[in-house]
């Protein structure tokens, strides 16, 4: 099959020798490596040009009839994520990682102001107590702005207190 034929491709390019564990960058010096890592893209274009010319021959059969277009107009998409993802640092990218990556048990309990492995009691406490300083109902000679403010407060603590209960 082609997938085999890929592979054995693959394999037949990168000689084997580049997938030997005990090949370190030390061993053979920087000449040593440079051969390593041309053997190693030798072995994944010879890859990538069964793939395309495989794609090529067969895309009408993989993609359907709107196939070419659909593929077209995702090409255009990634281009376009990909011209995002260049315009900012890896400092920005790296920071966007921390965050997804984050607790969020840990910025609950900072939040209601409790440890993070505190009781339920403790946590429905620091609750209430937050929840009576922060709910909308509390701010009537407040400005719409205030009120809002009160609202995504009281739904970050209710969040919290989800989260830490683990309801």
């Amino acid at each position: 099959s082609l997938a085999a034929v890929s592979l054995s491709v693959a394999v037949a390019a990168m000689g084997g020798a580049a997938f030997d564990p005990s090949l370190s960058p030390s061993r053979g010096g920087p000449a040593g490596l440079a051969a390593r890592l041309l053997l190693q893209l030798g072995g994944v274009g010879g890859v990538a040009a069964v793939a395309a010319l495989s794609f090529h021959l067969n895309g009408d059969e993989w993609l359907g009839k709107d196939g070419r277009k659909k593929l077209r107009e995702a090409g255009a998409q990634l281009h376009t994520l990909y011209e995002q993802l260049r315009a900012r640092s890896l400092a920005d990218h790296w920071a966007d990682l921390r965050e997804l990556l984050r607790d969020p048990g840990d910025d609950a309990a900072t939040l209601l102001g409790v440890a993070r492995d505190a009781s339920p009691a403790e946590i429905k406490q620091a609750h209430r107590r937050l929840a009576r300083l922060h709910h909308p109902d509390k701010q009537q000679d407040a400005s719409r702005e205030e009120k809002e403010e009160a609202e995504r407060m009281m739904s970050r603590l209710n969040a919290a207190k989800d989260t830490l209960l683990g309801e």
